[in-house]
């Protein structure tokens, strides 16, 4: 593996464990769950071996880090 280390952000995590929740428990379908869970695990993890090489993402968030010039 490169030099990129992999961290959740709790919100993040939040939102996913609400996600599978939803599906599992909701929706009554725990193969799916644990399928959506993998599926999204296994594609964050392939964006880690090389983020470069996929597209940015732009949130239409305000990032209250940096200021529009």
């Amino acid at each position: 593996m490169g030099k990129y280390k992999l961290r959740y952000l709790p919100l993040a995590e939040e939102d996913l464990l609400e996600i599978v929740d939803y599906i599992q428990n909701t929706l009554q379908n725990p193969i799916a769950a644990e399928n959506t869970l993998s599926k999204i695990e296994a594609a964050i993890l392939e964006r880690l071996e090389s983020p470069e090489s996929f597209a940015i993402w732009h949130s239409r968030k305000k990032d209250p880090f940096r200021t529009e010039e």
